[in-house]
C-alpha cells in the first residue's frame, strides 16, 4: 500500500505542469492534484482498513470455533443439571403426592380388615395382611 501510495505521491509534480498546459492556472492545478492524492489516500485507508489477509481471517474462524465448542460444553453441562434438578423435583413430589394420600385416606378404610376380622366371617388370614 505504502509504495502505491509513494509513486502516486510524485505524480502532482508533474501533473500540474500537465493540467497548466489545458488552460488551468498553476495555483488550481495544484490545488487540484492535492485534492486528489487527499481523497484517493483516503479512500485507500479506508479499503485497506476493511480488508483482511488470509491468515487473519484464520485466525478469527479458529476463535469462532473454539467459542462455539465451549458454547456447546456449557449446554450439555446445563442439561445435566437440569435433568438431575427435574429429577430431585419428581423425587420430592411423588413424597407430597404420598404424604397427601396418607392424609386423605378415610380412616375407615385404615380400619375395615379388623371389622370384618371381628365378626367372624372367615379367618383373620383372609383379612388382615399381616398374621396376628
Amino acid at each position: 500500500m505504502n509504495t502505491v501510495l509513494r509513486s502516486f505521491a510524485r505524480l502532482p509534480s508533474k501533473s500540474p505542469i500537465a493540467m497548466t498546459s489545458r488552460s488551468f492556472e498553476k495555483n488550481q492545478a495544484e490545488i487540484i492534484v492535492s485534492a486528489l492524492v487527499t481523497l484517493t489516500t483516503a479512500n485507500m485507508d479506508i479499503v485497506y482498513k476493511d480488508m483482511v489477509t488470509s491468515s487473519h481471517q484464520e485466525v478469527a474462524l479458529q476463535q469462532i470455533l473454539a467459542h462455539l465448542d465451549s458454547i456447546r460444553k456449557d449446554m450439555v453441562i446445563l442439561e445435566k443439571s437440569e435433568f438431575a434438578n427435574l429429577r430431585s423435583e419428581n423425587e420430592k413430589m411423588k413424597r407430597e403426592l404420598g404424604h397427601l394420600k396418607a392424609r386423605l385416606t378415610p380412616p375407615s378404610l385404615l380400619v375395615w380388615p379388623l371389622h370384618w376380622a371381628s365378626t367372624g366371617y372367615g379367618s383373620d388370614k383372609d383379612y388382615l395382611p399381616w398374621s396376628p
